[in-house]
């Protein structure tokens, strides 16, 4: 996982000049920047998901719950501080949505390590990989994985589109967004897991 978020994130930022004119309708420094800050959240984000899906696997629904929202959290109240200071300007957005999931990310990342990957641990992931039953759950996985797959091609083809209108009509509904998402993630999805517990 951290390979490939690595990888992404040097694709991005190699790529930027190309990828810009497709999804900004004037390229600048700031929209050069925002690509970079944000393609810089790959790994990250990556570590989280692992970080959320075994914490789930051992039946801590409500904590990786709870922590699949720190990251909104954080970008918020960075938001917040650059606001009340006076710093609010078109970089805020990107760079407090890279604080929010590197932070996370990053205890993820050691929660991983410390934590999950003993020896006895990758015995049972190499073990695991021999059962037909777990490849059998794989391919299921593949499958139900297209609805993904099908939900970011259409946010992304969302994003070109919207995009062509200019950088701050973006940052200005993401940032809408991620406020809204809040009480959704924090408070809404931590609640019906524990409905559904009951």
């Amino acid at each position: 996982g951290t390979v490939a978020g690595l990888a992404l994130t040097l694709l991005t930022a190699f790529f930027t000049p190309l990828l810009l004119p497709a999804f900004t309708s004037a390229p600048s420094p700031h929209s050069a920047a925002t690509l970079v800050a944000l393609g810089a959240t790959f790994a990250p984000i990556i570590w989280l998901g692992i970080w959320v899906g075994t914490t789930i696997a051992d039946g801590r629904n409500l904590r990786a719950m709870f922590v699949a929202g720190l990251p909104y959290l954080l970008m918020t109240l960075l938001l917040l501080i650059l606001y009340w200071t006076g710093r609010l300007d078109d970089l805020s957005l990107p760079l407090s949505f890279l604080v929010g999931f590197g932070v996370v990310g990053s205890y993820a990342l050691y929660s991983i390590m410390a934590r999950d990957l003993t020896g006895a641990s990758w015995q049972s992931v190499l073990i695991t990989w021999r059962s037909a039953s777990f490849r059998g759950f794989l391919k299921h996985l593949s499958a139900s994985s297209l609805e993904n797959v099908g939900f970011s091609a259409n946010r992304l083809l969302l994003i070109f589109f919207i995009a062509k209108g200019g950088t701050g009509a973006v940052s200005a509904n993401a940032c809408a967004m991620r406020v809204g998402m809040l009480g959704l993630s924090l408070l809404g999805q931590p609640l019906s897991q524990l409905v559904q517990a009951k």
